[in-house]
């Protein structure tokens, strides 16, 4: 699982105006594409992009450098940049260009387009397999697929899907030893099924893995911002250790005794206040045990910048 994923743009180039007009009627339900006839253009739009993004990726690369320690530090994810910039979406993931255009050949603009992060398709003819087997070979492109090919709507719509997943894998690598605990987590098969299935659930188009709590924050197709609240063991405990301690409510501790729920308030380090007492039921979501040493999952609302109980 990476450790994040949100919408992206695809961009189309072909000097066939008549092609890029019915590629974007067949897929506008399926890809959010944007088309370019001259790859000159072409060009300097995907520089232009390219160039956003990496100033706002740097934001993401420098909280990871600046704030080490970012676990303790409420506030200090390295992805929190990029989830409050609306802008996020409008990059470039995938690019898709045509092998024969009379200004610039398919492989001579992803030549152009080489230090560019967004993965690339090229569309041939039956005749430029074997140049476009070059290009691959070179690492100009990601794949090709013939434009004639009666399989292509199906198999372009494929190709795309794994691009993308290709683009945030190589953009979120810097990010992985931050994660640590999500590694762990998503590279067990139970763990996994289980986020999948709620991010499933909840109908997920954008996900980020989480610091404070430790958990994978969710955009719904509601609307609404969701928090999976992934807890080990010491952390179970240490919630249960700390209500005690302050006094909390024989009720609320007996709850978390029982490990069917995570209670999430607040406060530094989302543990019991005595300000809570009377609402302590707010902050509970039910959770399951999804792995059998130790760790549970809770779904809780985002709301007004608290976390409470869906539903």
């Amino acid at each position: 699982m990476l450790p994040f994923s949100h919408d992206t743009r695809v961009l189309v180039v072909d000097d066939d105006q008549l092609f890029l007009d019915s590629f974007e009627y067949r897929y506008h339900t399926v890809l959010r594409c944007q088309t370019e006839a001259n790859p000159l253009t072409a060009i300097k739009l995907l520089q232009d992009n390219n160039a956003a993004w990496w100033h706002l990726w740097q934001k993401s690369k420098c909280s990871v450098a600046q704030y080490p320690d970012a676990e303790q530090q409420p506030g200090r994810n390295p992805l929190r940049a990029l989830v409050q910039e609306p802008s996020r979406a409008d990059v470039f993931g995938v690019i898709i260009v045509d092998y024969a255009m009379p200004v610039m050949s398919g492989v001579d603009l992803c030549r152009a387009l080489k230090s560019v992060p967004a993965r690339k398709i090229m569309l041939t003819g039956q005749a430029q397999e074997s140049t476009a087997i070059s290009a691959f070979n070179e690492g100009l492109i990601d794949c090709f697929l013939t434009k004639q090919a009666s399989d292509l709507p199906t198999k372009l719509v494929q190709e795309v899907t794994r691009l993308r997943e290709v683009f945030f894998s190589q953009q979120s690598a810097v990010l992985k030893a931050h994660f640590e605990l999500h590694a762990d987590v998503v590279s067990r098969d139970a763990s996994l099924k289980a986020i999948t299935s709620e991010l499933v659930r909840l109908g997920s188009t954008e996900h980020y893995f989480w610091d404070e709590p430790p958990g994978i924050l969710v955009l719904g197709r509601d609307g609404n911002r969701y928090l999976l609240v992934i807890f080990s063991v010491d952390d179970m405990r240490a919630q249960i250790e700390v209500a005690e301690a302050a006094g909390a409510p024989v009720e609320l501790v007996e709850r978390l005794r029982l490990r069917d729920c995570i209670a999430w308030f607040p406060t530094a380090g989302g543990y019991f206040d005595l300000e809570y007492a009377g609402t302590w039921q707010n902050f509970l979501a039910p959770a399951e045990q999804i792995e059998q040493d130790g760790y549970w999952l809770a779904t809780f609302v985002v709301h007004d910048g608290r976390l409470t109980r869906a539903g």
